[in-house]
């Protein structure tokens, strides 16, 4: 852990600054204080179930909420305005400072706040001079990130215990662990041929899924055959790009999209007429609830391995109710109970999210 200044220091430092109170301080050995690993592999001691969070990582504000603790969101990246269904579940998201902009923290608005955890993702934990303004001013941080299915449960897992919410963390595994556990069954003889070979685009239609991440992850237990696995890929910051020739000689069956807009794209595009998928019409967009089902950052993994091994093998699913487990997500993880109306808006995967460039008050 980056070493901190002092306390003396650091209200020298916020007086001279003009800026708020620094957030409260505590010793190790405080009952309410508790002992906490990170994805970067720190040991925390940090205080147990915090009053004040920033949500700096869209889905950490999406496990906080799980874990019935979203009212406690004051602060957020863009990402959490713009998630329709979040925010009906959460109304205090909508008061929540935006406290990121452009990757960027904006640490006067923390400071405002008085934060007792702020969660952010690697990329910032990798940026030092973002990690030193933390520290500088006494902000504790929290870093959120998985690569797997095992590791997204383990931080789930740790939230839980930092907020106080074990219970809730249990319930959401459990739910990850039977859905698993139900489509391996559902596809224990399917056999490598009988296999789908499968693009899986992420946001942009050339962007897709590269190995050892959460989406080659969880395609494998739904049976789907993932085409850019082990390919040359274009590394830009956390996104992996292809281009329209790999495509076109993978040539996939079926093809998922995450982001609203790129099926119609894929479809109506002639440069891709080429593909089987697009010749037959099996382009198709993933759902979006809370998050993009499926996405590298979405809590609802185990809703997107269902839904992909349903669409990808109908015939093996005709005993397993869809709808009934998604129904059921929302309703044990969340206590929120999905209307007809916002069960279909979620398997359209449309109008889920606001535009990119929304900003608080304006659309």
């Amino acid at each position: 852990m980056k070493t901190k200044i002092t306390i003396l220091g650091l209200i020298v430092l916020l007086a001279v600054s003009g800026c708020a109170t620094a957030p409260k301080t505590q010793t190790a050995d405080d009952p309410a204080m508790v002992t906490v690993t990170d994805s970067a592999g720190r040991t925390l001691s940090l205080p147990k179930n915090p009053d004040h969070i920033a949500a700096l990582y869209a889905v950490s504000g999406h496990m906080v909420s799980m874990l019935d603790r979203g009212d406690h969101i004051v602060a957020v990246n863009n990402g959490l305005k713009r998630d329709v269904l979040l925010n009906e579940l959460v109304p205090t998201i909508g008061d929540a400072v935006m406290a990121v902009s452009s990757g960027q923290i904006n640490m006067e608005t923390l400071l405002d706040q008085s934060i007792d955890v702020a969660l952010i993702s690697m990329s910032i934990y990798h940026d030092d001079k973002q990690t030193e303004q933390l520290d500088k001013f006494g902000i504790p941080y929290f870093v959120v990130d998985f690569q797997n299915m095992t590791e997204e449960k383990e931080i789930v897992t740790m939230l839980g215990k930092l907020l106080d919410a074990e219970a809730e963390a249990e319930a959401y595994t459990t739910f990850y662990d039977r859905i698993i556990a139900l489509v391996e069954t559902q596809l224990e003889t399917l056999s490598e041929e009988e296999k789908v070979r499968v693009y899986h685009s992420i946001n942009e239609a050339n962007c897709t899924v590269a190995s050892d991440t959460l989406p080659a992850d969880w395609m494998k237990v739904a049976g789907g055959i993932n085409v850019s696995l082990g390919a040359d890929l274009e590394k830009d910051g956390d996104k992996y790009y292809t281009n329209l020739e790999e495509i076109i000689l993978w040539n996939p069956a079926v093809i998922y999209c995450n982001e609203s807009g790129v099926p119609n794209y894929i479809l109506t595009n002639p440069q891709w007429q080429f593909i089987d998928a697009v010749k037959n019409q099996d382009v198709k967009q993933m759902p979006i609830g809370i998050s993009r089902w499926g996405h590298k950052t979405s809590i609802e993994t185990p809703l997107a391995i269902l839904w992909v091994a349903n669409d990808l093998y109908p015939d093996r699913f005709v005993d397993v109710d869809l709808q009934g487990e998604v129904h059921q997500f929302y309703d044990t993880l969340f206590e929120f109970n999905l209307t007809e109306d916002m069960y279909q808006a979620i398997m359209r995967g449309e109008t889920m999210r606001l535009p990119k460039n929304y900003e608080e008050g304006q659309l």
